[in-house]
C-alpha cells in the first residue's frame, strides 16, 4: 500500500481534507494522514523533480 500510495497524490489527499473540514471526523483525518507522503513533499519543498511517472 505504501508504494502504490507514492504514485497515486493529489486528488485523493485534497478530497479527504475536505471531506474532514466538512465534516470534522477524526477518521477522515486519519486518511488524510495516511495519503501524507512526506518523503514526495518534503522533496518537492527541496526543490527537487520528482513529479516523473507519478499520476499526479
Amino acid at each position: 500500500m505504501d508504494d502504490l500510495l507514492d504514485l497515486e497524490i493529489g486528488g485523493m489527499l485534497e478530497a479527504w481534507a475536505d471531506l474532514y473540514g466538512i465534516t470534522g471526523d477524526e477518521k477522515h483525518l486519519e486518511l488524510i494522514r495516511r495519503y501524507d507522503r512526506r518523503r514526495f513533499f518534503d522533496a518537492l519543498m527541496e526543490g527537487k523533480g520528482v513529479l516523473t511517472n507519478k499520476h499526479a
